[in-house]
C-alpha cells in the first residue's frame, strides 16, 4: 500500500501535468482511500469519479465469506462514506 500512496502523492504533487487516470485505474484496491481523497481536488477529472463509481458498484456485489479480502472491505467502507 505504501507504493500506491507514494505514487498517488507524486501524481498529485505534479500540478502542471494532467493526472494519469489510466494509471490510477490499474492500482490495487489499497489505493482507493487515497484516490477518494482526490475527489476534493479541483484538478480531478470526471474519469476519477467514474472509476470510483465503478469500483463501488463492483464492491457492492455479494461474495461468499470465503472470498473476504481486507483491502476490498476497506475500499468498500471508504467508498460508502464518500460523496459519490
Amino acid at each position: 500500500m505504501e507504493d500506491s500512496w507514494k505514487a498517488l502523492k507524486d501524481e498529485k504533487d505534479e500540478r502542471d501535468e494532467k493526472l494519469d487516470t489510466q494509471y490510477l485505474r490499474n492500482l490495487s484496491l489499497d489505493s482507493v482511500p487515497e484516490v477518494v481523497n482526490l475527489l476534493d481536488d479541483k484538478i480531478v477529472s470526471k474519469d476519477i469519479e467514474k472509476y470510483l463509481a465503478e469500483r463501488q458498484e463492483d464492491l457492492a456485489l455479494q461474495r461468499s465469506w470465503q472470498s473476504f479480502n481486507l483491502s476490498r472491505h476497506k475500499a468498500k467502507q471508504v467508498l460508502t462514506q464518500s460523496k459519490l
